[in-house]
């Protein structure tokens, strides 16, 4: 096994998914020899939960040196596979794990809307996601992490809408106070359920906030 360490991740973080009794559409680990690194991908349908949400998905990014990092700081790792080779840099450096985290939305709702000057849809949905930017803004004020909007555009005979809504944020699991594995797993538990505190979140937002013309 060339990833013990981030191997115990997902097992850990497919156990809790299954404590939870969230069912996923895609729970699927990759790995790419030719550039070191590996990673999980995870995607929670949301359909159920809320009209607005179409599903949650969920990528944590991981390689080579990162894992040998982490491996070299913890205890009982001396027969870990990478323990004895040598690292690129500095073993000084912490290891990290990077997170992409998307919440795709409905963008039907939208399209249904009249549009007699062929922006208005856009307009729409432009006033909408600022409503919901201003709950994340006031909720998550200390917040540094980068979230953005990717939104897709298309266009019809009524003219302009979007086909694609979605919310990106991009988290970094830090291991620098983990003393030992099972520190680094909680650090990832506490990750997943900030993750599915937001979901509820945005959720309640997305199911308050109404979708309407604007002007």
């Amino acid at each position: 096994m060339r990833y013990p360490i981030f191997h115990s991740f997902t097992a850990r973080i497919e156990n809790e998914l299954r404590r939870r009794s969230i069912k996923t559409e895609v729970f699927s680990r990759w790995e790419e020899p030719s550039i070191h690194a590996t990673g999980l991908e995870i995607r929670v349908p949301l359909r159920e939960a809320s009209p607005q949400l179409l599903d949650l998905t969920i990528h944590f990014d991981w390689d080579r040196y990162r894992e040998s990092v982490l491996a070299r700081r913890l205890p009982g790792m001396e027969a870990h596979p990478l323990v004895r080779k040598p690292l690129p840099v500095s073993p000084l450096v912490g290891a990290t794990m990077d997170m992409e985290i998307t919440w795709r939305f409905d963008p039907t709702p939208f399209q249904a809307l009249p549009d007699k000057l062929g922006t208005g849809r856009i307009e729409a949905a432009s006033d909408w996601m600022d409503r919901m930017s201003r709950h994340m803004r006031d909720h998550y004020a200390k917040d540094d992490t980068l979230t953005r909007w990717h939104i897709e555009i298309e266009g019809d005979e009524r003219g302009r809408y979007l086909s694609v809504i979605s919310l990106i944020t991009y988290p970094v699991v830090s291991f620098e106070h983990a003393t030992d594995l099972n520190d680094v797993h909680q650090v990832v538990s506490r990750h997943v359920q900030a993750v599915l505190i937001r979901s509820n979140r945005l959720i309640g937002w997305a199911d308050q906030e109404p979708i309407r013309a604007v002007g």
